[in-house]
């Protein structure tokens, strides 16, 4: 199965998250798929950025979604547009 997840980048306590398309069964720093995002919880301001059509397009072929993932879309989507 097809998954939406973050994957852990950066330096020791300084993390950033790229929000790939993987399949479950690889191990979660390997071979992704597509790169949907990033995120960066430590940075002030824009910390986050989502492709919200492409997590869509990945839903709609059934593709399972982590958790938290799912709550950085649940924000993304909720952002009043500027």
């Amino acid at each position: 199965m097809v998954t939406i997840r973050m994957m852990r980048m950066g330096k020791k306590n300084r993390p950033v998250y790229r929000i790939v398309v993987q399949d479950s069964r690889r191990k979660a720093g390997g071979a992704y798929l597509e790169a949907l995002g990033h995120y960066s919880p430590l940075e002030k301001g824009e910390n986050l950025v989502l492709d919200v059509k492409r997590v869509e397009f990945w839903r709609a072929r059934g593709a399972g979604i982590s958790a938290a993932v799912a709550k950085l879309v649940k924000l993304t989507v909720a952002k009043p547009a500027v």
